[in-house]
Order: C-alpha cells, then sequence, then structure tokens
C-alpha cells in the first residue's frame, strides 16, 4: 500500500477573531483503492484537489474516505464527490461526556 501526505495539518488562529484547524490529509493507494484520510475543512479545498491533479487523479477517483472522527476540519471536503464509500472510525465516547450532551 502506498500512503501519500497530501498536506500536514494547519491552524490559522488570529486571537478574538480566527481559529481554522484543518486535518492532514492522506491518500492511501493500493491496487484500485484510493482511500482519503480526513479530506480536510474547506480552508484546504483547493490544495486537496491541487495535489489530487498532482497525482493524476480527480475527486472522482476516489473509492473511499476514511474518517477518524466527525469534525468539519477532517471531513468538509469529503462533499466534493458522490462516488467514495465511507468508512468511519468506531469513537468511544466517555459517560460523563453523553450525560454533558444529553
Amino acid at each position: 500500500m502506498d500512503l501519500n501526505l497530501l498536506f500536514p495539518g494547519s491552524l490559522v488562529y488570529v486571537p478574538g477573531m480566527l481559529d481554522s484547524p484543518t486535518s492532514s490529509c492522506v491518500l492511501l493507494v493500493e491496487d484500485e483503492k484510493k482511500i482519503l484520510v480526513d479530506p480536510g475543512g474547506f480552508p484546504s479545498l483547493e490544495i486537496l484537489e491541487d495535489r489530487l491533479t498532482s497525482l493524476g487523479l480527480s475527486p472522482d477517483g476516489i473509492t473511499d474516505i476514511f474518517l477518524t472522527h466527525f469534525h468539519l476540519d477532517h471531513a468538509f471536503n469529503s462533499m466534493f464527490s458522490r462516488t467514495q464509500k465511507f468508512i468511519c472510525m468506531r469513537v468511544t465516547v466517555a459517560e460523563t461526556t453523553v450525560r454533558l450532551v444529553q
């Protein structure tokens, strides 16, 4: 399996004005499978498309998307194509967190 780091995570922070994190994004390739891991948030959409193009791929060439968790800085760019299957990592939440949310 080939692993390609498409872009590293980053954080744009302006105190009192902006807090915009973006996850790292990885492309895993094995045979016909092209799996995008955490495709990132809106600020990274253009770089994601550019990196895929540089590898000879388009968003429609991605077969699966793996989300480690569903925060927008990890998941937003997963909306760019309808051809993928989604794989979400099972996340265990502490019982106290569940009570706080309820």
